[in-house]
């Protein structure tokens, strides 16, 4: 009688976990004016900031970083390499900030659920944006 007692224990904490995880991506997907959990832009994590915390924390942690490895654009026979700062391009905090925060507070409900965990569990790098002034 032990040995079902024992699976029984197991199975019960194993449904609790999974229950407690699942409220907490829950109301991570109702917050829509928090970044949620787990999530990071250009290495630096954004969890739990607002969108314009989010965008000081990038400013302060990355700087006004310049661009100066070229890039190489090939158009046929024709292969031509320029300097992004010849063209302005920078990050861009605020629309990184505003991508960080929709990430699992768009779309259907069970989307903003499995994006909210995905970041709990393995962490979400939204990228960095990039505006480019000609």
């Amino acid at each position: 009688m032990k040995q079902p007692k024992k699976l029984f224990i197991i199975c019960a904490c194993a449904v609790l976990l999974i229950g407690v995880l699942l409220g907490a991506c829950v109301a991570r997907a109702y917050n829509t004016t928090r970044i949620c959990g787990g999530v990071r832009a250009g290495g630096v994590s954004l969890s739990g900031l607002t969108k314009e915390e989010a965008a000081d924390k990038l400013r302060e942690n990355l700087g006004e970083i310049t661009f100066d490895s070229p890039i190489s654009i090939v158009l046929g026979d024709v292969e031509k390499s320029i300097l992004p700062s010849d063209f302005l391009a920078a990050y861009d905090y605020d629309k990184t900030a505003e991508k960080a925060l929709l990430y699992a507070h768009e779309g259907s409900m069970a989307k903003r659920i499995g994006q909210a965990f995905r970041s709990l569990i393995l962490r979400k790098d939204v990228g960095m944006e990039i505006s480019v002034d000609e």
